[in-house]
């Protein structure tokens, strides 16, 4: 499924790379195994190769990628009203998981418009720092820019969402 050197997300930790594929012996069990450098957590992660996809681990999107995801996103579907953020905490936890780019952006959308009207409480700046950082590293890994130059992108990404 994923190569050495692939450039992979693995929620909620961030993007990375595939650093090695390697065999490892665990109580007389041998197993493969994908070692995932995550770049903003500055960590390695060993994950079992049979349990890639249900970690939801997937290919990063480059900018473009995402861009077409946004393209299918209704922020309405998003309703912090249905669902606030103070009250549904594992809710998004469990959303961010998934590691879905469009359910990602679709509620930092909704959070930005909530901020529009009234004063964002410390729950909801958390969760949104928590997804707004998910999406930048992936802008990191794929576009290989550094932190400012990725933090204007994905800026420019939410501006483009909110207009929609």
């Amino acid at each position: 499924m994923f190569n050495i050197g692939d450039q992979v997300v693995y929620p909620p930790y961030g993007a990375g790379y595939i650093l090695s594929i390697e065999e490892k012996r665990f109580i007389d069990k041998k197993e493969m195994y994908h070692v995932i450098e995550l770049l903003c957590e500055d960590l390695s992660v060993f994950v079992p190769s049979k349990q890639l996809s249900s970690k939801n681990i997937r290919f990063a999107l480059g900018i473009q990628g995402m861009k077409n995801e946004l393209s299918t996103i209704n922020v309405k579907e998003y309703n912090l009203s249905v669902h606030p953020i103070n009250k549904k905490v594992n809710y998004y936890e469990k959303i961010l998981l998934t590691g879905s780019i469009k359910s990602t952006f679709g509620i930092m959308a909704a959070i930005l418009q909530k901020k529009r009207r009234e004063r964002l409480n410390q729950t909801e700046r958390e969760l949104y720092t928590k997804f707004y950082n998910f999406l930048l590293s992936e802008i990191i890994v794929t576009e290989k820019v550094n932190q400012q130059k990725a933090e204007t992108l994905l800026d420019k990404l939410l501006i483009e969402l909110l207009n929609q």
